[in-house]
């Protein structure tokens, strides 16, 4: 099902992830009306995430030198495909989620094979790990969309001060 943003730009959840943030503030909604949907909220906060997602790659692009062209993702949240096909339009990369969601429980695992001899290698270990999809990036007019995000970001910054 398709759910329209309610109001493209104005939402924000810089929360303890966001690079372009230090404040007390964990989330904020913009441009909320009297019509606002439940739907719409959540989708709000699922690109509210994926924003945040791609502050943190492009801190990494800018602290590493070098690009980032796939973003592994696990756990619970990798379950949601309007956030997984959010974060590969707006960082504009793919990202391969793995038919095992929780892979920190999994690599745990195959680690402690690997040192009682079950495994022999870091190879074999790699090749245990198997794409459920790829999300590829799409066009999203994503230029506004990210001027929209740096806006409400701003626009919580400006808030906070007032706090």
């Amino acid at each position: 099902r398709s759910v329209k943003s309610f109001s493209p730009g104005r939402t924000v959840s810089p929360g303890k992830a966001c690079t372009s943030v230090t404040m007390p503030i964990t989330g904020m909604l913009l441009g909320l009306t009297r019509g606002t949907t439940k739907a719409q909220i959540i989708r709000a906060t699922l690109e509210g995430i994926a924003f945040q997602v791609v502050d943190l790659i492009d801190s990494m692009r800018r602290d590493a030198g070098r690009d980032v062209s796939v973003l592994r993702v696990d756990g619970g949240a990798a379950g949601n495909n309007l956030l997984m096909q959010s974060q590969a339009n707006f960082a504009r990369i793919i990202v391969d989620r793995p038919s095992m969601l929780e892979t920190t429980a999994l690599g745990a695992a195959l680690f402690a094979g690997l040192g009682a001899g079950v495994y022999s290698s870091l190879a074999e270990l790699k090749s245990i790990r198997k794409p459920q999809q790829l999300f590829e990036p799409r066009d999203c007019g994503l230029e506004a969309k990210m001027a929209g995000w740096r806006r409400a970001v701003k626009a919580v910054q400006v808030f906070a001060d007032t706090l």
